[in-house]
């Protein structure tokens, strides 16, 4: 017998090789020249390497690691897949993809048609953290604006417009992210002041039930401030603004306090309407504010709006002005009668004014602003500590031709650094003359990256959220400068 032994091949290699993309996570946002190095490793040995970018072969080595520099700045922003692939000397394969999301603009924005008047123009400038220039665009009615700057490798930047009329106004955003979409500011004359002139239409109402003792009187107001005072029975002819318009009536004592009230929901011009006094039954809310001795000057109005959405046509229902007597004063309103409300309140010391713009029943009692702020100032930067129950600082800096508004967030040692402008506005030279502050509360919005998002999504920027319709407040400071420049906070941060 014969025993006979086969000397065959090794068992042959099944493993796989593994690989790996360095340095970058799935999901990651890149921007300009990201440098890529795929690793391979096996048990035996790798034969090659190769690096795909939405399935186009960018990088290959016959060795177990590949480099590639992607220019992403040559691609559309957007989402980009990566894939490794490695293979051993056996012929396995192992794959490793990856997606990620190209942003290199910083900027866009879309300007409407009808943005400037005439032939206007305006400025748009990042700026880096030392207040250098990133990149500008000059941009006018109907454009769109994309901006990029491959030698910018940050994150967050200031955002400048800036616009030329008698002086050139900039107002400077601080820690707008890459990527934002932007709204231009602009100011589009809202008037919160619904009360306008004009009856253009004539209606009779017939008094019935008039239940008056002590110099009691009513007034009746059809709109605004036109108002009819009776102390009897009778029929007047009232003027209206619209051929269908709200009557509000209020039952005053001899003194001039207010009693009572009723709001007729509809009175018709051309028409024979009729109006049962004694409806007049209805108890005022009232609002009350305490007028420390500093306060030197004291404004309250409160309007009321038949309609929760215009603003044109309004009602007067109460008002005080004056200073810090008497110490204690009370407004009345009549509670959900009206579908909206306006509250303006202006109080004035000798360090710093308060207004506050309210809308509905919620907004008519002074909410205030607390806020603490340090402020230092240097020949190319200015420093801030500050914090309290606000959305956004607003400092402004002047110069002989220019202001620069910056709108900041509360912070610890914050550097604010002196822009440099594009060579469009060679023609100002911008300094750190700061010549006041002011702390702003946006009541729909919590802090400041709530409010930059609404601004982003609104239609004129500054414009759009501090226009009717919106509830805000700001608390100002004046400070002593090296020029003699005075604050002029533009009309859209009022």
């Amino acid at each position: 017998l014969f025993a006979i032994q086969s000397c065959g091949d090794d068992d042959p290699d099944t493993s796989d090789p593994s690989v790996t993309i360095k340095d970058i996570s799935a999901g990651q946002t890149v921007w300009n020249t990201l440098s890529l190095t795929v690793e391979a490793t096996d048990d035996d040995a790798i034969a090659a390497v190769e690096l795909f970018i939405n399935n186009e072969s960018v990088a290959q080595s016959n060795s177990a690691t590949v480099d590639f520099d992607w220019n992403t700045f040559e691609e559309e922003d957007g989402s980009f897949t990566l894939k490794a692939v490695a293979t051993d000397v056996a012929g396995n394969t192992a794959t490793q993809e990856i997606s990620v999301d190209v942003l290199n603009t910083l900027i866009s924005a879309s300007i409407p048609a009808d943005f400037f008047e005439d032939s206007e123009t305006g400025v748009i400038f990042l700026s880096n953290a030392d207040g250098s220039l990133i990149t500008s665009m000059e941009f006018e009615n109907g454009d769109n604006i994309d901006l990029k700057a491959n030698d910018f490798d940050g994150e967050e930047f200031f955002l400048s417009e800036g616009y030329s009329e008698d002086n050139l106004q900039v107002y400077t955003f601080a820690k707008i992210k890459r990527g934002s979409t932007w709204t231009l500011s602009k100011d589009v004359g809202n008037n919160d002041d619904g009360v306008v002139g004009g009856t253009p239409f004539t209606a009779s109402v017939e008094l019935t039930g008039a239940s008056l003792e002590n110099g009691e009187y009513y007034n009746l107001y059809s709109h605004g401030e036109d108002l009819y005072e009776i102390d009897e029975n009778q029929t007047l002819e009232i003027g209206l603004v619209e051929e269908t318009s709200p009557l509000y009536i209020v039952k005053y004592s001899a003194e001039g306090e207010k009693l009572k009230y009723h709001y007729l929901n509809e009175i018709i011009a051309g028409e024979n309407n009729s109006l049962d006094l004694s409806l007049v039954n209805n108890d005022f809310s009232s609002v009350s504010f305490n007028i420390t001795e500093d306060i030197e000057s004291f404004q309250y109005d409160i309007e009321g709006f038949p309609s929760a959405d215009r603003y044109d046509v309004g009602f007067e229902v109460d008002r005080y002005e004056g200073n810090s007597e008497p110490e204690t004063v009370t407004l009345y309103y009549p509670n959900d009668a009206f579908a909206s409300y306006f509250t303006d309140i202006y109080y004035k010391t000798e360090d710093y004014e308060y207004e506050q713009f309210g809308y509905g029943t919620e907004a008519i009692a002074i909410r205030g602003i607390t806020a603490a702020i340090e402020l230092q100032t240097g020949e190319e930067s200015f420093n801030y500590t500050s914090s309290g129950s606000y959305d956004f600082i607003l400092i402004y800096t002047a110069n002989d031709n220019m202001y620069n508004y910056f709108i900041l967030p509360a912070g610890t040692s914050q550097e604010i650094p002196l822009l440099s402008f594009p060579e469009s506005l060679s023609d100002y030279d911008p300094s750190i003359n700061i010549i006041g502050y002011a702390f702003y509360d946006h009541f729909s919005t919590d802090g400041y990256n709530e409010f930059i998002d609404e601004l982003k999504s609104s239609e004129y920027g500054i414009g759009s959220v501090f226009g009717q319709g919106n509830s805000r407040a700001y608390l100002e400071f004046q400070v002593e400068s090296s020029g003699d420049r005075k604050a002029s906070i533009p009309g859209f941060f009022k």
